[in-house]
């Protein structure tokens, strides 16, 4: 029987020569001048604005939906048809608004909640007046807006702007008493940007020591 073996041979591996280093830029003047150039482009931009267009436009697409969600919601709007058949809108006894409720109200259709983003004001006919919050106090569910003025600040900078305060509230333009009795309230304040959409919420205020919330998160 002869045996076989393996005979193995050493082999010889070159190692991969070694890359140099890439050498370090110099910084040039051209180079100081691209960037100083480029700050300055973006402060310039940044300071009056104009890339707040752009700004919105992603945010829109990153978190809008180009569609609303199909919810059960009916708005109620005040048209120019209602306003021709009955007359200037701040003319209106608030018996409207006491048969729109009984409407509505009914024991086989009922709606979870009712808000009105009106504001009810002052006294205007007593017996109407009247009639609206024994409305509102029967459906148990109506939420009266109210709004709310707020001081100003001063908002040091390059040229000394004023804003709301929001942590001064001067002013509550509120739901007559009786309504007031009758009803959740909420205030309608918001936020509108110079292209017409609310992008922003105002959630809640402390009013007299009392949490009130928005018109929008009380409906919701």
């Amino acid at each position: 029987m002869s045996q076989t073996s393996d005979n193995t041979k050493e082999k010889q591996v070159k190692a991969p020569a070694k890359k140099a280093a890439p050498k370090p830029r110099k910084f040039t003047p051209a180079v100081g001048l691209i960037a100083l150039a480029a700050a300055v482009l973006v402060f310039v931009l940044t300071f009056f604005g104009s890339l707040n267009t752009l700004d919105l436009w992603m945010s829109d697409m990153l978190y809008q939906r180009p569609k609303a969600e199909q919810l059960p919601i009916t708005i109620i709007a005040l048209d120019e048809e209602s306003i021709t058949e009955m007359g200037p809108f701040s003319e209106w006894n608030r018996g409207v608004y006491a048969d729109l409720i009984n409407k509505i109200c009914t024991d086989e259709y009922s709606p979870a909640v009712i808000a009105f983003d009106i504001l009810f004001t002052g006294g205007k006919d007593p017996e109407t007046d009247h009639e609206f919050a024994e409305a509102c106090k029967r459906a148990g569910n109506v939420i009266a807006g109210s709004y709310l003025e707020f001081g100003e600040e001063l908002v040091i900078g390059l040229d000394d702007k004023t804003s709301i305060n929001h942590n001064d509230i001067k002013f509550i333009s509120d739901t007559y008493p009786e309504l007031k009795e009758a009803t959740t309230q909420a205030f309608t304040n918001n936020y509108l940007y110079l292209d017409g959409y609310a992008r922003t919420m105002m959630p809640y205020f402390t009013v007299n020591g009392e949490r009130m919330e928005s018109l929008a998160l009380t409906t919701y």
